[in-house]
């Protein structure tokens, strides 16, 4: 869970956010979110591996990108006696659930082969309030590891 305004700073002359070339500094998905993931494995075989994940992610539109607002000053309403109260996440909320079921094979050290499905629902697509999408994907993958040890004596 990553609250709002975690990388966000104001430091009375400039805005300033914590990023590292505009991404945000520990968070693939930025402030003002919550997820909970879940995945499981096991090797069937020496060689064969079944894997199962389940994402559930919520994220706020007002993030590390919007503008940095400081409504505990500017909202008359909000005193030292009342306190002030952020909704979280923030904004309009896209939640988005993911499944994924993968099949490895590795019948050597250098060579595997992999499938993953993924099936994912999001719900407030984009942060636009009632726009759904669900999308379907899958990942084939053949490694083979080329190289090979020289010796020399």
């Amino acid at each position: 869970m990553v609250r709002n305004r975690v990388y966000n700073e104001y430091n009375w002359s400039s805005f300033e956010k914590l990023l590292l070339w505009n991404y945000p500094v520990a968070s693939p998905y930025g402030d003002d979110f919550w997820n909970l993931d879940l995945r499981l494995s096991h090797w069937l075989t020496s060689s064969w591996r079944l894997g199962f994940e389940a994402l559930h992610l919520e994220h706020g539109s007002q993030n590390l990108y919007g503008p940095y607002t400081m409504p505990w000053l500017t909202d008359p309403n909000i005193t030292v006696a009342t306190g002030y109260i952020e909704p979280f996440p923030y904004g309009i909320v896209q939640s988005t659930n993911l499944f994924d079921v993968s099949v490895i094979c590795q019948p050597r050290p250098d060579f595997y082969g992999k499938l993953k499905l993924y099936y994912s629902q999001s719900h407030n697509y984009s942060y636009v309030p009632g726009l759904n999408k669900g999308q379907f994907s899958f990942l084939f993958t053949i490694y083979y590891d080329f190289t090979k040890n020289l010796l020399f004596n």
